[in-house]
């Protein structure tokens, strides 16, 4: 059967041989090998006598050639049986050897490379390889002290681009115990190898070079070890993703069991910074194909590592979307066709000791990832973020082919004792933090997408949050330094209308002041907020409510969604029903800002809601200022407006 694929073939032969003991001379040999077309001839140049069992070699002419060989055209088809599964197409292979006596051994030398143009290789009727132009140097030896294979080089090219070269040697020494050893170096140019139809589950790169050498022992126990480096990679799709020089010393044992067990440093150099990674595990096979149970692990790592790393493995990268006329509408988002991590099985766990984020630094990162061909699952993934926090994380991502949203997830969060200053810092580093307190998190999102992007975009869910001891400043306002700056008009103003609130002026100003202080940095004991986010993508605060030894506020609001704007300027909208009580309670009395009555707990509401508006980003007081501006005037005309000089 493993000859059927050679078809009919003829071979025509003129030889004289002797056989002595253990010597076998040649005096003529003359073969020729052909199918429809001549294949291949043998033609002794000299004659010659090899000892079989001493390896010695006798020659009439040391220095001539012994046996010419001429590949005239080798189908590719014949290949077939060295590589199962593969079916090899392409112009027949052609080239030149001969093989002489070389000092004591049997020497086979190129004088034209065996090459073959058009090559393609198929599996199951799928293209993997298409245009190659193949060729190669081959040069091998044996003597009594063992034997030797070379390739010097073996070159592959499509659209006459360099895609690969290779450079090896393979070979074993005499003796029973000895082992099959390899080396070699090699080099590909990453843009040609992955534009090739086998490498479509990999990104397209823009530019890139791979080099490297291996070494390999081929006995009981098979050993890899590779040298790899990675440069000038650039990704096709356009993303500014910094991608990193990459080296790496990789050692892979082959078990007898068929179980392979592998070690991957990762060093990656950005010029400015460098990061180590150290990939290792085991591969193996059960019933339902290959199995992988791996770890990776690092020092300190960054978000642009983790993005590099994806980028690198981002199937969906390969499909580059449509460009967008000037002047014409965005065209529709074309869904992935595979999903982004590769289709393997297995379970990669992960530890790291510190991974910088943009927005934060977690510490002692752990968890799990199981992967499956169309699935991504995060199992028991905690970090530990900041000063005293913990997060606790798991969720799973799925892809559907040829879904319109193909990628869908679900996701719980949890995260204690996380301090929420740095958050409102980064969207206004000039103001306090407009909330300042630990809070715990817990959340759980859904959603759908054609891709990652707009997958957490649109994500739903529900999100609670609780908090003790902490501040609340999100009434703060200028009122307070307008008053200030404008003492003796307070004076002067207060004095004209002292009659309509029964207080001497001075009185009356300083509770103002001290209502509008008291309100604008509140010392909290309790905190809790509740949103959701629906199907719209508004984020809708259900339930607020704050308590404080003298204020009480609860309310509820909404970021209104607006397509294409990040949610921290998203439109704002949010109405607190405010209560005090004791000392603050007294001022904004004096001042005109309470309702009558009191709830069960003593607290008597202002005279109205507080509106906020505006977005998280810059919050709008305007309504609030106007409270403070308007309550002792609500029953005496616009004073105040006097007080401030307006």
């Amino acid at each position: 059967d493993s000859l059927a694929a050679l078809g009919p073939v003829g071979l025509a032969a003129d030889f004289d041989f002797a056989r002595v003991r253990t010597s076998l001379r040649v005096d003529r040999l003359e073969m020729s090998l052909s199918g429809k077309m001549p294949v291949a001839s043998v033609r002794a140049l000299q004659a010659f006598e090899f000892n079989t069992a001493s390896g010695e070699l006798k020659v009439a002419r040391p220095t001539g050639d012994l046996v010419g060989i001429s590949i005239k055209g080798v189908p590719l088809s014949w290949l077939a049986g060295p590589m199962p599964g593969i079916a090899v197409g392409g112009s027949d292979a052609q080239g030149e050897f001969v093989i002489r006596a070389e000092n004591g051994r049997l020497a086979l030398r190129t004088k034209a490379p065996l090459s073959a143009a058009g090559v393609t290789l198929t599996r199951a009727g799928r293209p993997i390889a298409t245009g190659l132009e193949i060729s190669a140097f081959v040069l091998s030896d044996f003597a009594p002290q063992g034997w030797q294979v070379q390739l010097a080089p073996f070159e592959v090219r499509s659209d006459g681009i360099k895609m690969l070269s290779l450079e090896a040697r393979l070979g074993r020494l005499a003796g029973a115990d000895q082992a099959i050893k390899a080396a070699g170096s090699w080099s590909a140019s990453l843009p040609a190898l992955l534009s090739q139809p086998g490498a479509a589950g990999f990104p397209r790169l823009a530019s890139g070079d791979a080099s490297g050498s291996f070494e390999a022992s081929l006995d009981s126990t098979r050993e890899l070890l590779v040298k790899l480096a990675l440069n000038e990679l650039e990704v096709r799709s356009g993303a500014p993703i910094v991608l990193p020089s990459i080296t790496s010393d990789v050692r892979a044992d082959f078990e007898a069991n068929g179980r392979t067990a592998f070690n991957i440093p990762l060093h990656l150099d950005y010029g400015t910074r460098k990061a180590d990674l150290i990939l290792s595990g085991t591969l193996s096979s059960d019933k339902d194909g290959p199995l992988i149970d791996a770890a990776l692990s690092g020092a300190r790592v960054s978000a642009d590592d983790l993005a590099a790393i994806s980028a690198l493995s981002d199937s969906s990268a390969a499909v580059p979307e449509p460009a967008q006329a000037a002047g014409s509408e965005a065209p529709a988002r074309i869904p992935a066709a595979a999903p982004f991590w590769p289709g393997v099985r297995g379970r990669l766990s992960i530890r790291f000791v510190e991974l910088d984020l943009p927005r934060a630094e977690l510490r002692d990162v752990r968890g799990a990832i199981v992967v499956e061909p169309a699935s991504l699952r995060v199992e028991s993934g905690t970090a530990s973020i900041g000063d005293g926090s913990a997060a606790r994380i798991d969720g799973e991502l799925k892809f559907t082919a040829g879904a319109g949203k193909p990628y869908s997830f679900w996701t719980s969060v949890a995260v204690d004792n996380i301090d929420s200053a740095p958050l409102f810092r980064a969207m206004d580093p000039d103001r306090p933090p407009a909330i300042e307190g630990r809070f715990d998190l817990s959340s759980r999102l859904t959603g759908s997408g054609a891709g990652l992007d707009d997958l957490f975009d649109r994500a739903q869910g529900e999100c609670r949050v609780t908090s003790k001891d902490g501040r609340f400043r999100v009434l703060r306002t200028d009122v307070i330094e307008s008053v200030k700056q404008a003492p003796s008009k307070l004076i002067d103003a207060l004095d004209s209308v002292t009659s309509l609130f029964g207080k001497k002026s001075d009185k009356l100003g300083e509770a103002l002041v001290e209502s509008a202080t008291g309100l604008s940095e509140i010392h909290y004991d309790q905190m809790s907020v509740s949103a959701e986010r629906g199907a719209d993508l508004s984020v809708r605060f259900t339930q607020f409510t704050l308590i404080a030894p003298e204020e009480r506020i609860t309310g509820a609001g909404i970021i209104a969604y607006e397509e294409g704007v990040p949610i921290s300027s998203q439109p704002l909208s949010i109405d607190l029903d405010v209560g005090v009580r004791g000392r603050l309670g007294g001022f904004l009395g004096m001042v005109g800002m309470l309702k009558e009555g009191q709830d069960e707990l003593g607290y008597t509401q202002l005279y109205q809601p507080v509106h906020l508006g505006g977005t998280l980003r810059n919050i709008d007081q305007s309504q609030w200022r106007e409270m403070l501006i308007q309550a002792p005037l609500r029953k005496g005309s616009r004073l105040f407006d006097k007080l401030l000089g307006r």
